[in-house]
């Protein structure tokens, strides 16, 4: 798919879900979000998880999505 669908979709995650209380480090969760955007597919959702370790983007695909 392409890039502006990608940020639009996480805009719209990021707006609905940035006042939580749940929400931390914006960076990593986004990596994670266009890592399984991009990479994860026949899944209808996935979790995004807040408590990952922060780490660039190619290291979260490199991880699987799932940074350690």
């Amino acid at each position: 798919m392409s890039n502006a669908v990608a940020k639009d979709s996480w805009n719209k995650v990021y707006n609905k879900y940035k006042n939580s209380k749940h929400w931390e480090k914006t960076t990593g969760m986004k990596n994670q979000y266009m890592c399984h955007f991009n990479f994860v597919w026949g899944k209808s959702a996935f979790n995004l998880e807040p408590k990952r370790p922060v780490k660039n983007y190619l290291m979260t695909v490199a991880n699987g999505c799932n940074p350690k």
